[in-house]
């Protein structure tokens, strides 16, 4: 259970009114009657007027930039100057809670491997590769976060770290900017696919609900400062989407290598009580893709 009464008669700021933002927003405003709480959104039509502002809960869900490759500046703005601004203008009480991603533990060959919270991440490619823009990003937030609550403990800082986050999505959000959303993109045109990638290659996924649920139960039930993998802790093949999904497909003839990806999340079990409820197999399209 989460206890929604920490919320009571609390600030709360959510900064970014995409796809994560929106979801948070939903579920925060079903549960605020009786609790009198107040939740205020921050887009960069508005940012500036969040300066000199007093919350008791920050929420960061923007610009987590799935096209990092073409929005090279917006991603660098997001992850490292928007963290600076707002830590600079605004009063927090008691927790700030920002989103990075299980993508910087990188991809094995070894399909053994489980990423933890502690692990020492090595750097998987050069920092000249456009891979880099986004998971340097991301370290260097980290990083900056984790230190600055060091030295400055008047609040707690959580890094709420998400996997490859699915569900609920409008067309709209079918924005090409993940291979899985343009799995689905593909599977409600009846397109047939070429794979660039190999069929058995894995990834960690997380529903939105599930998702929100672990965002929520990092600001609420963490003692401290600190970083969660926020997951299902299920790993999914292309081939699961593939199939999932009813997608014609052709597998190239040039060999391309699986890698894998698998994301402990027995510190968010054990600290936050956080277990996920949605899993592929338990799912159906409905609750992928809402279609009218």
């Amino acid at each position: 259970m989460i206890n929604w009464h920490k919320f009571s008669d609390k600030r709360i700021a959510i900064v970014g009114f995409g796809y994560i933002g929106k979801h948070l927003h939903s579920t925060l405003i079903k549960k605020s009657e009786g609790l009198n709480f107040s939740v205020s959104i921050y887009t960069r039509s508005n940012m500036k007027s969040i300066i000199g502002e007093t919350f008791d809960y920050v929420f960061n869900c923007a610009g987590n930039t799935g096209n990092f490759r073409v929005q090279i500046l917006e991603t660098i703005d997001s992850n490292l100057s928007l963290h600076i601004f707002l830590l600079q203008n605004v009063n927090i009480i008691d927790t700030f809670i920002t989103i990075s991603s299980t993508r910087i533990y990188g991809f094995s060959e070894d399909d053994k491997i489980i990423s933890i919270e502690g692990d020492i991440i090595s750097e998987n490619e050069s920092h000249l590769d456009v891979n880099y823009i986004y998971d340097g990003a991301k370290k260097l937030m980290e990083s900056m976060l984790i230190n600055y609550s060091k030295v400055n403990s008047s609040f707690k800082i959580i890094i709420c770290r998400f996997s490859n986050v699915f569900g609920s999505f409008e067309l709209n959000d079918l924005d090409g900017s993940t291979y899985l959303k343009f799995l689905i993109k593909s599977s409600i045109s009846k397109g047939h696919i070429t794979l660039n990638q190999n069929q058995n290659s894995t990834k960690g996924y997380i529903h939105v609900n599930d998702a929100i649920d672990g965002l929520l139960r990092s600001a609420l039930n963490s003692l401290e400062s600190d970083i969660f993998n926020i997951c299902s802790g299920a790993s999914y093949s292309i081939k699961d989407w593939l199939d999932f999904l009813d997608i014609s497909y052709l597998i190239p003839p040039t060999k391309i290598k699986a890698t894998y990806s698998k994301n402990s999340i027995e510190k968010a079990k054990k600290t936050l009580n956080f277990k996920p409820k949605y899993f592929l197999e338990n799912l159906n399209l409905n609750q992928i893709i809402k279609i009218a």
